[in-house]
């Protein structure tokens, strides 16, 4: 048993010791404590100890402990340089250099693709890690990644080409990496709803062109599918079938090709009393004289808009129907936006219907001049429909011509393209989606070459022989016995050609003369027979 001492000293105590702690109070001493002594740690074993803690299960061969922070790493740093043995301090040392070296090091950041449609920044980073997304100075969001690393970040929503920055910071060391993306341009999946007014036949509204399906839901149910319109709008038909109270809870719902929900709105339901405010308008063809359609009882009176404003007002018939004559004047294009508005009682507007706008056939045509052969420009005229000309030749588009004011147009080098004159050429007139509306077949009127050859007669022992030739002639020459024997001197001037020094190459009366025209590549192009006289 250990020796109980007064004193208590460092130099005095043993391992195994016992030291009783007491406390004197008001000439009363109390027992606070019995301490055992143990042994002091070497310096080495402290600085083992500190060490080994920095790792997962107190062992180097194992990661850094993620709880391990700078402080820590301080204190096992601070105890080594205590330890003066070489060999146990680079031991203590190399470990102490991996667990520092692990603790330096962060994740990299990996960001997910971010669309215009996106309300959260996605990716991996260091886990556990302090996530912030910036846009310049101005903080969007700010999250932490989970134990592996993945984050999820909530911003509002961008527009294109917005530039992100990330930062992740490991949250023990403090360190932070840093990434940017650009905002892409998500589909266009927008999608709108007009006001519903109880007992209205239609609910309209915008859709995005990458929305393939828009469906009506009332009270949580799928009911009917909208029809969509290339303009971009859709309509739902018999809604007071699905709709009837102010309390339905109404919403349009867009779905991709697979069904799967892309978009969801509300539709505000309006009014109580249920009106006839049923308008349609059939589609209108340009040059027509009037516009047609139906109506509701409870619409008052009816109006013609294009582009915007009012142009004329509707004759309404008992039976329901309207027309709004002598329009032609006023709707001169396809692209005119005519829509027909319908006003109750008190001129408030009540509804309002988009007309189909078509072009007319008679502005479909296409003519082409004459073309000469050879010629650089092809040229004609079209109607106001067209929006691009193009030649083909031989059933292949070749070129594109260019559009006048004035409604003709041209094909500046036409020549290269048509390569002979039994080409099969035509022009075709196209609208502005390219859609074929007029073609005609151009009359290709062949060169007429001047192939004039004659040849005076030739007295037998005369030393030349002339005659005239074409100016697309490009050589004459002469032929005796089938073989060429001289070519001729030309006049360009006189259109004459001369065959010289030919008593030598004529030696019998009976010789076969002829004379030959050929082209600028020596082909034949005419032959004619020479008389030959005999005095």
């Amino acid at each position: 048993m250990a020796q109980l001492k007064n004193v208590v000293t460092s130099n005095n105590l043993e391992t195994g010791d016992t030291v009783a702690i007491w406390a004197k109070a008001q000439n009363e001493f109390y027992l606070i404590a019995d301490l055992k002594v143990t042994a002091v740690p070497t310096p080495e074993e402290l600085a083992r100890e500190l060490v080994n803690a920095l790792f997962l299960e107190n062992n180097p061969a194992n990661e850094v402990k993620p709880t391990t922070n700078q402080s820590d790493l301080n204190k096992a740093q601070a105890q080594i340089n205590e330890v003066n043995d070489y060999i146990t301090r680079a031991s203590l040392q190399k470990d102490f250099d991996k667990a520092k070296k692990e603790f330096s090091i962060i994740a990299p950041i990996t960001v997910n693709r971010v669309t215009t449609n996106e309300t959260a920044v996605t990716g991996t980073g260091e886990p556990n890690g302090n996530v912030v997304v910036r846009k310049g100075t101005l903080i969007l969001g700010i999250g932490t990644a989970d134990g592996t690393g993945k984050f999820s970040v909530s911003i509002p929503e961008q527009v294109a080409n917005t530039s992100l920055t990330i930062y992740v910071t490991k949250p023990l060391s403090g360190m932070t990496n840093v990434a940017s993306i650009l905002v892409a341009q998500g589909a266009d999946i927008r999608l709108s709803v007009s006001d519903y007014k109880l007992g209205e036949a239609t609910i309209t509204g915008e859709y995005g062109a990458n929305i393939p399906r828009v469906r009506l839901w009332v009270n949580g149910i799928v009911v009917t599918q909208a029809t969509l319109n290339a303009d971009g709008t859709f309509k739902i038909d018999n809604a007071t079938k699905y709709v009837k109270s102010l309390d339905d809870k109404v919403e349009v719902v867009a779905v991709d090709s697979k069904f799967v929900e892309i978009a969801r709105v509300s539709v505000n339901i309006t009014g109580s009393i249920i009106k006839d405010y049923k308008l349609t308008a059939d589609a209108y063809q340009i040059d027509s004289a009037n516009i047609v359609g139906t109506y509701g009882k409870d619409i008052a009176k009816i109006s013609m808009w294009v582009n915007g404003q009012v142009v004329g007002q509707a004759t309404t018939n008992a039976d329901g129907t309207y027309q709004v004559q002598d329009i032609a004047k006023f709707v001169t294009s396809k692209k005119d936006i005519v829509e027909i508005v319908g006003v109750d009682t008190q001129n408030i507007e009540v509804a309002r219907v988009k007309v189909s706008v078509a072009s007319s056939p008679f502005e479909n045509w296409v003519k082409a001049d004459t073309y000469k052969f050879g010629t650089k420009e092809l040229t004609g005229t079209l109607g106001k429909n067209i929006s691009k000309v193009r030649l083909w030749v031989n059933g292949k588009s070749v070129q594109q011509g260019t559009i006048r004011e004035d409604g003709s147009y041209i094909f500046e080098d036409a020549k290269k393209s048509i390569l002979k004159d039994t080409d099969l050429v035509e022009i075709v007139g196209v609208d502005e989606n390219y859609v074929e509306l007029g073609r005609t077949t151009v009359v290709v009127e062949p060169i007429v070459l001047d192939l004039t050859l004659t040849a005076d007669s030739y007295t037998f022992g005369s030393a030349t022989l002339t005659g005239k030739y074409g100016k697309d002639i490009k050589y004459v020459r002469l032929l005796v016995n089938g073989e060429i024997v001289r070519q001729a001197d030309l006049d360009p001037v006189t259109g004459t050609y001369t065959c010289k020094d030919i008593v030598k190459k004529i030696t019998s009366s009976s010789d076969k003369l002829e004379i030959i025209a050929v082209d600028a590549n020596y082909k034949e192009i005419k032959r004619i027979p020479v008389e030959m006289i005999i005095e």
